[in-house]
């Protein structure tokens, strides 16, 4: 075993003495040839809440963890806490993996696939044309984000990503308009016309999203995820 080749991690949560989590990646660990210590950072135990996370994450950081599992009640209280958030973890709401790599925090959430695969190798041909869900929290998030969508949701949750990207540049040009050089005059007449952009952009952005809710509604699916903002 390469004893450089070492990682350092923990499991955030309450109530986790039970988990079987270290001993799965030690497990593991050693049969990749790597020294990896885990370790359960019971806030219970410890007789803390979510409000300890800042300093939880400066102590893990000063005492060079490679990175740290989150679970209930936190994976959604960190995420203020992170530098960075992974295109799953941004959608879901949600995080259950920070990476700690080069000063940075960087926030990921591996539930929804680790629920999705669960699901397809152990109940393939189960109908879920109907679910109830029993709980709405970091780990219920993540699942009810594997649900299939129709088309109508696909293509209003591609233009609202569009109508942002062009908000955020418009917003861009707006700020570049008032810091220019040119004349007073001028300078007015750009920024009255990128700021007439930025209004017509946000108007649109509104009326996708009023309509995307409406369909997520309307096929009965879960509305909290789809909420997006129509400012930066």
């Amino acid at each position: 075993m390469n004893q450089n080749n070492a990682v350092l991690a923990g499991l955030i949560g309450a109530g986790i003495q039970a988990s079987r989590t270290p001993a799965l990646h030690e497990h593991e660990g050693d049969a990749q040839g790597v020294r990896y210590l885990y370790r359960l950072i019971d806030l219970d135990q410890l007789k803390l809440d979510s409000s300890a996370l800042p300093d939880l994450l400066m102590a893990a950081e000063r005492m060079n963890f490679t990175g740290l599992n989150i679970t209930f009640p936190c994976k959604q209280a960190i995420i203020p806490l992170l530098d960075e958030l992974s295109p799953e973890a941004r959608g879901i709401g949600a995080v259950n993996t920070v990476v700690l790599k080069d000063g940075k925090r960087i926030g990921h959430n591996t539930d929804c696939l680790g629920f999705a695969e669960g699901f397809r190798r152990g109940l393939p041909d189960v109908a879920r044309e109907r679910v109830v869900q029993m709980g709405a929290g970091g780990a219920g998030a993540a699942t009810t984000s594997t649900s299939e969508e129709s088309d109508t949701v696909k293509a209003l949750k591609k233009q609202i990503e569009e109508l942002q990207k062009q908000l955020q540049e418009q917003q861009q040009a707006v700020q570049k308009a008032q810091s220019s050089k040119q004349s007073e005059e001028a300078k007015v007449a750009a920024v009255a016309a990128a700021q007439s952009q930025v209004s017509a952009t946000s108007a649109a952005l509104q009326t996708a999203t009023a309509a995307l809710l409406q369909a997520v509604t309307a096929e009965g699916g879960d509305t909290s995820g789809t909420l997006v903002s129509t400012t930066a």
